[in-house]
């Protein structure tokens, strides 16, 4: 049998196991650092979380945000404001003369799987749009629906 050594209790133990073992002047470079971050995020428009920095002493950090309240934030204050038009002036200068381009940045923001069928299931429920409409708007447009038995739709039902 392996023996092992007894554990070292000589450094206080904070937060998860790791010892604070850093001197005030490491740490202050962390939070300088830290902080430098938060700069280079804020010169380009871009939300500290995601450079997955955070706001020191704000607790601002992505776990306690919605990402993609995030996007969107990031969406409308700097991409289509500063970034976008840019962007679609210069490829539309590669084209012939009346021709533009146009960028879709509500693409940045599509909602994963399952916000998209819980969107358009309630869409469909409030006959704001057609089944066929909603299977388009999730991807599932070219396929074809499963039909549910009737015993599994009155379950659902009485559910």
């Amino acid at each position: 049998m392996i023996e092992l050594p007894p554990p070292n209790r000589d450094a206080a133990n904070r937060g998860g196991g790791i010892p604070n073992t850093m001197t005030p002047g490491e740490s202050a470079w962390v939070e300088s650092h830290a902080a430098g971050i938060v700069d280079i995020a804020t010169l380009f428009g871009i939300p500290p979380p995601l450079l997955a920095a955070s706001l020191l002493g704000g607790g601002n950090s992505i776990i306690y945000q919605n990402l993609t309240t995030v996007y969107e934030q990031w969406n409308r204050d700097t991409l289509s404001v500063s970034y976008t038009p840019l962007i679609e002036s210069a490829w539309s200068s590669l084209l012939p003369r009346g021709t533009h381009v146009e960028l879709d940045t509500d693409r940045l923001l599509k909602p994963d799987l399952k916000g998209r069928v819980g969107i358009a299931t309630e869409a469909v429920a409030a006959g704001l749009i057609t089944v066929a409409e909603g299977r388009a708007f999730t991807g599932f447009a070219g396929t074809q629906a499963v039909p549910i038995s009737p015993a599994t739709q009155e379950a659902r039902t009485n559910a």
